[in-house]
């Protein structure tokens, strides 16, 4: 799934996908406060999407599917392995407490990235 050039794209390309993210997500996030600051409550304190930004925006570009399954199943695999909310047994409290943003808000995250897609391509 590794593209070679992706550490060149994302890099060049982090200002979109952040402020595609901030359009698409944390407008709609509940805990997205009014002094438009983020109130996540993840016990990491910081909004799980922002802090894996980079291996999301790997995943949505690689995986082609129409159903949200063979996303979930990479982010699992390659995200929230390394995610200290994530038990050694592959389960996470925050997660089923739907206290995950990525996870709670996965459809539109990659509706950011896929935003971002066609601008680039339109450039």
């Amino acid at each position: 799934m590794r593209d070679p050039g992706f550490e060149r794209h994302f890099e060049k390309y982090k200002p979109l996908y952040e402020k595609a993210v901030h359009d698409f997500v944390c407008v709609k996030c509940e805990d997205f406060g009014e002094d438009l600051l983020c109130h996540s409550k993840d016990p990491a304190h910081t909004c799980s999407i922002i802090r894996n930004l980079k291996p999301i925006v790997e995943i949505a570009r690689a995986v082609k599917s129409s159903k949200l399954d063979p996303y979930i199943e990479e982010l699992r695999r390659e995200v929230c392995v390394h995610c200290e909310n994530q038990k050694p047994d592959g389960t996470c409290p925050v997660r089923d407490d739907i206290e995950c943003c990525l996870n709670r808000y996965l459809p539109l995250v990659l509706d950011a990235v896929e935003a971002v897609e066609k601008q680039i391509n339109k450039a």
